[in-house]
């Protein structure tokens, strides 16, 4: 049988497999630029919470200095103002 008298079925049924794997292909990548973007903006979220975290810290660690100032200006028998 030469390959002109193939039946109509077999190039139906290869072009279906063809039109699955090529929608399948489609999806994944879809999927894998969803992937990417979204492990994108996790870590722009956990940089910035980051950078929020180390300005806390540095806010607090002001807070001690003003206060051991504070604490060692009463103890050295100076006035200690609450209000300054």
């Amino acid at each position: 049988m030469d390959s002109s008298c193939r039946p109509v079925v077999v190039d139906d049924m290869l072009m279906s497999d063809v039109m699955s794997i090529a929608s399948a292909a489609t999806q994944l990548s879809q999927m894998q630029l969803g992937n990417q973007i979204a492990t994108r903006v996790a870590v722009k979220a956990q940089d910035a919470a980051k950078a929020e975290g180390q300005a806390a810290i540095a806010l607090l660690q002001g807070a001690l200095e003003i206060q051991q100032q504070a604490v060692a200006r009463a103890s050295q028998g100076g006035r200690l103002d609450v209000l300054a």
